[in-house]
């Protein structure tokens, strides 16, 4: 793994900054010990964050390509960009992302894209967030978090804009 700073401005010592950098991996190996096993990870990012309006901190990742493995689970990024807040006085994560994604659990390439972006409390799932995912065919689905606990899909199975089944899940059973 290589790190290198890009910018800095502000101070360490004040704790108010922003600092960009870009993070190299090439075959970076962890394990968690977990049940989760060893993950690999290949690709670069870059990062910048933001400390300037504390307690808000903002974050910035972006890259070309970035691959994950981790056990029988394989996931590619392309072309991402993710921002997200962290707000301390408000105890809130506001997350908006984009991107191109490949993995073993689907076949071809989908997009995806925030239309609404996800807040959550710091220790729960978003209560608000819509998030729109195309794939082969022009295929879609709508990620729509309703509250901590369901999130709706609505999916497009052919591709014509009329929503052909709407799901409402919890976020582990959307996320799993």
């Amino acid at each position: 793994m290589d790190i290198a700073i890009t910018a800095f401005s502000g101070s360490l010592d004040t704790y108010l900054f922003e600092m960009g950098m870009t993070v190299s991996m090439t075959s970076l190996s962890m394990d968690d010990g977990g049940m989760n096993g060893p993950a690999e990870v290949d690709g670069s990012f870059n990062l910048l964050i933001d400390t300037f309006s504390y307690p808000v901190t903002k974050t910035t990742v972006s890259g070309d390509l970035l691959s994950m493995v981790a056990e029988a689970r394989s996931v590619t990024l392309e072309d991402f960009e993710s921002y997200g807040e962290l707000d301390e006085g408000a105890y809130t994560i506001t997350v908006i992302a984009s991107g191109k994604v490949e993995s073993n659990r689907f076949d071809g390439q989908a997009t995806y894209i925030t239309e609404v972006p996800f807040v959550s409390s710091i220790d729960s799932n978003p209560y608000v967030g819509e998030m729109f995912i195309t794939g082969a065919d022009n295929s879609s689905i709508r990620v729509i978090a309703l509250d901590v606990e369901t999130v709706r899909l609505e999916m497009d199975y052919d591709g014509d804009g009329a929503v052909d089944e709407t799901r409402d899940v919890t976020w582990d059973e959307a996320i799993g």
